[in-house]
């Protein structure tokens, strides 16, 4: 089973719930979902440093996270 943050959970929980339960083969129930996303904003805009992390984490693998 796989699931992607952007495609089965972001939008909507729901979506990653009836993965699971259909995964595991059990009966769905009714969940209450009361996450939400902490963070409106840019990483550029939270971090007083980013340019340093930025020089940082250029070129690795890691390096796409800054901008998603």
């Amino acid at each position: 089973m796989s699931l992607v943050y952007e495609e089965d959970i972001e939008k909507s929980p729901l979506t990653a719930y009836h993965k699971v339960c259909n995964y595991l083969k059990i009966e769905e129930q009714n969940p209450e979902i009361n996450l939400k996303k902490d963070n409106i904003y840019k990483l550029n805009e939270v971090i007083e440093n980013f340019d340093e992390l930025e020089n940082y984490l250029k070129n690795t693998k890691y390096e796409w996270m800054l901008y998603e």
